[in-house]
């Protein structure tokens, strides 16, 4: 499936993503996981342009919450 991301961080998951299915990687089940957390940063984080800006706005995740994204 294809999503449509977009959060200030669209452009690096979407070449990511490219990136992974270049290299052999269906990479669907990731991809729906990158589109939860793109989504989450439009919600909470929009001025979120790269991932350096986590350290900036205390963006860290317990790895359990990954599990709830899924």
């Amino acid at each position: 499936m294809t999503y449509i991301f977009e959060s200030g961080l669209a452009h690096h998951i979407e070449g990511l993503i490219q990136q992974k299915r270049a290299d052999g990687y269906a990479y669907h089940a990731e991809e729906k996981l990158l589109k939860r957390f793109d989504t989450f940063c439009v919600q909470n984080y929009p001025e979120l342009t790269t991932v350096r800006n986590c350290a900036k706005i205390n963006l860290h995740f317990h790895p359990l919450t990954i599990t709830f994204w899924v």
